[in-house]
């Protein structure tokens, strides 16, 4: 087993030489030995970064039941945030700049740190470090929606007729299922995919054959893989079936019958057992429901008129941050503690869009009225830069990714740190 002093010795020779994929290979394998698994996750992602051979980090990845990539969206849905294991910048400057004139949509961070854009029949590649383009190249087939994460490094891909996977240089037809509308994938591999206009749910398996499917009572509006269930998100209430299809249970009490909109919007804690998180539409209600307690509503927070731009959970679990547009034209950054008390919130005067991203000591960057705001667990100001645009993630050396109005990207990160060429 490697012993602190090695591991520390390893560090210090990633760090004077970041340039050098063997080193950070190698600090990684000795952190995933030392059993620091976010440490060695992150030391994988840049081995793989700087050009470390793509298996053996996939391997180390696997073996440590971690993320592929610095993405820190769930599901690459922007709105649904996971804490990064990345420390975000304090005293920031703007790194890179880029005027994006390819496809307008949220971008992804895959393996190695490239971020790629997809839509109108193209795709975009940009070096995640200087933000310059690497490729443009035809998307799938010419409405697909994604990527979205697929096991051994493939990239998912839906349009209506089915799904598609792609490694860049070849792409494939997987499965032919009419008005596909989602695809969700887990660091597992596990797929699942929503078909003829979300009442029909296939799953696949690690082959991404197709090993069960079956009917939803109300089309789905969004899915969520959680432990061993698949949470199915209608209109109509929240539905819980096993990876057989079969039904487990129904969440009661969620506006079922009632005029208001059901939306299952993520999960919160860890293990197999975490908490639902959802909002109703109409009642303006931010809640969560204990699975440990079979589905009871734990809390609610009643928010106002408005909409939901963007939430995540804390990294040590105590809390869950939601970004709230509401109905002032304004916007709202609350931290809500696990009793469901609202420990401080943060208003802005003017309408600001989602997302917000949180980095491994729990501050939490979004978009104020006059720029980028960082702010630590008890609401204190830690970073303020006049850069307008909205943090969408936290890449792998802990800088900050922005996305503005007229898609200027800039990559945000602490003054003395240089982006590895």
């Amino acid at each position: 087993m490697a012993n602190e002093p090695d591991v520390r010795e390893l560090a210090r020779r990633a760090a004077s030489a970041p340039e050098d994929h063997g080193a950070w290979l190698a600090l990684a394998q000795a952190q995933a030995k030392a059993k620091a698994i976010d440490d060695a996750t992150v030391s994988f992602w840049r081995a793989r970064a700087t050009g470390a051979d793509v298996a053996v980090c996939r391997d180390g990845l696997k073996a440590l039941n971690a993320e592929t990539s610095a993405w820190s969206s769930v599901d690459c849905n922007s709105r649904c945030t996971r804490s990064a294991l990345t420390v975000g910048p304090r005293s920031a400057a703007v790194l890179a700049r880029h005027r994006h004139m390819g496809p307008k949509t949220v971008p992804v961070i895959i393996e190695d740190g490239t971020l790629i854009f997809c839509g109108g029949g193209s795709e975009t590649l940009l070096d995640g470090r200087t933000l310059e383009v690497k490729q443009t190249r035809k998307a799938p087939t010419p409405e697909c929606r994604g990527p979205v994460f697929g096991p051994r490094g493939l990239l998912l891909y839906i349009e209506k007729g089915g799904l598609h996977a792609s490694t860049g240089n070849w792409s494939t037809l997987l499965i032919e299922r009419p008005d596909c509308v989602n695809v969700v994938s887990d660091h597992r591999g596990r797929v699942v995919l929503s078909a003829e206009g979300g009442r029909k749910v296939v799953v696949l398996s690690d082959e991404l054959t197709v090993s069960a499917e079956f009917d939803v009572p109300a089309p789905a509006t969004r899915m969520i893989l959680r432990g061993f269930e698949i949470v199915v998100g209608t209109d109509s209430g929240l539905f819980a079936y096993d990876f057989a299809g079969s039904p487990r249970h129904q969440y009661p009490g969620l506006a079922t019958g009632s005029r208001d909109k059901v939306r299952l919007t993520g999960y919160l804690g860890d293990g197999h057992f975490r908490d639902l998180a959802y909002y109703e539409e109409g009642n303006d209600r931010w809640s969560v429901v204990h699975d440990r307690i079979q589905g009871k509503l734990g809390w609610t927070v009643r928010l106002g008129p408005g909409e939901l731009a963007s939430y995540a959970e804390s990294p040590d679990g105590t809390a869950v941050y939601v970004l709230w547009n509401d109905g002032d034209a304004r916007t709202r950054l609350l931290r809500i503690d696990k009793n469901g008390l609202v420990a401080w919130s943060v208003n802005t005067r003017k309408r600001t869009p989602g997302s917000i991203v949180l980095d491994k000591e729990g501050v939490v960057y979004f978009a104020g009225e006059k720029g980028l705001l960082g702010l630590a667990p008890n609401g204190r100001p830690v970073l303020e830069l006049n850069e307008p645009g909205v943090p969408v993630a936290l890449d792998a050396w802990g800088r900050l990714l922005l996305i503005r109005d007229d898609w200027e990207l800039s990559l945000v990160g602490e003054h003395e740190k240089k982006a590895p060429a």
